[in-house]
């Protein structure tokens, strides 16, 4: 009796398996599939089977081997101060949603203003494949370990490249629409009780910009902290 041939597997299928089941060399199969310099001498029509057949058996590389042959794992550490601020959030929302356009992993670790636990989490993302970090409102004092992206970083520092917003533009937008208006107040802070470090600076450099926008524009400027639910 004749057995009838078994259907290819849907699961756990092997570099081995796809090679097997198409009749071409592991290599073929490899380079087309991981795009290889080797690949632009493969005919269209075979690329296309060889895709055809990756999707139909559900083949997924092998990561391990994938990140040991090109060194690279497209993985990122982020580093932030907390997770559940406003502020923090809708940064690491941004970041999640830049990432994932280009095919990055990430992986977020909190701080709470911790050195000793910030040092210990940058060790472990640097050990564990991170390619380079970016940090949410937090103080670096130190050339980090990879190459770093500071959300709000105001250090010069080597190996760091910072994100800031435009001080001096913003104080002329927010201040400019209060002048054509015909006020002559300024500004009033209000914030959650735990004010993030970065919402600080960024209050301290909008003011400065601030005084200097109303001295020119005869804007009497009225400054005041205040938490969430307290009189401003």
């Amino acid at each position: 009796m004749t057995e009838r041939p078994k259907s290819p597997r849907t699961e756990g299928t092997t570099l081995k398996d796809l090679s097997k089941h198409l009749g071409l060399t592991k290599g073929t199969v490899s380079a087309v599939l991981n795009d290889s310099p080797y690949a632009k001498a493969i005919p269209q029509h075979t690329k296309d089977r060889i895709f055809a057949a990756a999707q139909e058996m559900n083949y997924q590389p092998n990561f391990f081997a994938r990140t040991l042959r090109k060194k690279r794992t497209h993985t990122v550490g982020v580093i932030c101060a907390e997770i559940g601020d406003a502020y923090g959030s809708v940064v690491i929302s941004g970041i999640e949603e830049a990432l994932s356009e280009r095919k990055y992993f990430f992986v977020t670790v909190v701080h709470h203003h911790n050195d000793q636990l910030m040092n210990q989490y940058s060790d472990i993302l640097k050990n564990r494949g991170s390619e380079g970090f970016i940090t949410i409102d937090t103080t670096l004092s130190a050339v980090p370990q990879l190459p770093t992206v500071a959300v709000s970083g105001h250090r010069e520092i080597e190996g760091v490249t910072n994100i800031t917003l435009d001080h001096t533009k913003a104080a002329k937008i927010v201040l400019g629409h209060l002048h054509q208006l015909g006020h002559t107040f300024g500004l009033a802070h209000c914030s959650e009780p735990k004010c993030a470090m970065s919402l600080a600076t960024h209050i301290d450099l909008v003011d400065a910009k601030a005084e200097q926008y109303c001295a020119r524009c005869g804007l009497r400027l009225v400054q005041r902290f205040t938490s969430l639910g307290g009189e401003v």
